[in-house]
């Protein structure tokens, strides 16, 4: 019934908009008045920086990640940390036998 009833609804979260992270937007709606305006939703250096994490503390040497994002944009000639994506490494980890 979910599909039929929020059919076109901008509730849920459009996973086929997600295909480039960068340029997902939300209608946000101003407190108090019935006027709302378009903006990007920035869905990886926000969420990075609201953790507390900082490229300067150096305290990661490795980030995976599970798909585009921006962070390798962040770093400063002085940061050693890499960006991974999970994927590739899962499946070696998992699936790749030892002496094969």
């Amino acid at each position: 019934m979910l599909n039929v009833e929020t059919r076109g609804s901008q509730s849920l979260l459009n996973v086929q908009a997600l295909t480039d992270p960068t340029a997902y937007k939300l209608k946000v709606k101003r407190p108090g008045s019935d006027e709302s305006r378009e903006v990007n939703v920035d869905l990886l250096d926000e969420w990075f920086t609201k953790q507390g994490y900082s490229a300067k503390d150096s305290e990661f040497d490795l980030i995976y990640v599970n798909g585009g994002n921006n962070l390798e944009h962040l770093k400063t000639p002085d940061d050693t940390w890499k960006v991974r994506l999970i994927e590739g490494d899962f499946h070696r980890l998992m699936f790749e036998m030892e002496g094969a």
